[in-house]
């Protein structure tokens, strides 16, 4: 009688330098035709005087303004949720699979969820005390985008939701899943969490950014799968950006 031995199990599949690479290209490339997009939008729109229109969207001041604020924010977005999917297909492995989106537990969910929202107000709370003046550009154009119900529910979905999702896919997904692979876990979570909060802007924002990022990379490590973090994620920017909408003396 012969003994079947079980083949091992086969380990996650997890992106790799090419992965990186190509997703420099796609984000770069991206990034460029929004660009030109969106400077051709601009010439249709404002004629000669373009440039200037669109350097006034660094501080914005009119419900259209928001709005194109808005535009762009969603064309940075997408360009990097295109760039971190298009890196990581190919046709002898699968892509979801590559960048964890995994099954997970409602459990551990939830408890992500609780979990950031209160270590997003400590480490707010204690950086407002230590930091005062250093406040957030994105933070004071939310304040700002309530001038219309649409406005304020379309700043909602994209700082809230749109962003969440991007920044996971990149720094939780392809990042880490990479640096994993080659790093213990202590290190990649210090990286990816480093670089995540210096994306966020000046000091005050990015010392909260950076503690999310660690939290964030625990719940990917611990469950899995990436949906922790994302949904954990937007949990946390939906109560962070509703303070900020409705309650602007407490952001």
């Amino acid at each position: 009688m012969t003994d079947i031995i079980p083949p091992p199990a086969q380990a996650a599949p997890h992106p790799d330098k090419w992965d990186m690479l190509r997703f420099v290209l796609f984000f770069v490339l991206v990034l460029i035709f929004c660009i030109l997009a969106a400077g051709a939008i601009a010439t249709a729109i404002w004629g000669e005087g373009s440039t200037q229109n669109l350097r006034r969207l660094g501080s914005p001041q009119s419900v259209q303004d928001f709005w194109l604020v808005l535009a762009a924010q969603v064309a940075l977005e997408l360009s990097i949720v295109a760039a971190v999917w298009f890196a990581v297909v190919r046709r002898d492995r699968n892509a979801a699979r590559v960048l964890a989106f995994n099954p997970v537990r409602w459990f551990p969910v939830a408890l992500g969820c609780v979990t950031t929202i209160a270590l997003s107000l400590i480490v707010g709370t204690l950086g407002n005390a230590w930091l005062p003046e250093a406040q957030s550009q994105v933070t004071a154009i939310i304040q700002d985008m309530t001038a219309t119900p649409s406005l304020t529910i379309a700043a909602m979905v994209v700082f809230a939701v749109l962003a969440p999702i991007a920044e996971e896919m990149f720094f939780r997904g392809l990042l880490f899943g990479w640096l994993r692979a080659h790093w213990p876990f202590w290190l990649t979570a210090i990286v990816t969490s480093a670089l995540f909060g210096l994306m966020h802007g000046n000091l005050g924002y990015a010392a909260v950014a950076g503690a999310l990022g660690l939290l964030l990379a625990y719940l990917r490590e611990r469950t899995g799968s990436l949906w922790a973090s994302i949904i954990a994620h937007v949990c946390n920017n939906l109560f962070a950006v509703g303070v900020a909408m409705l309650l602007p003396g407490l952001a």
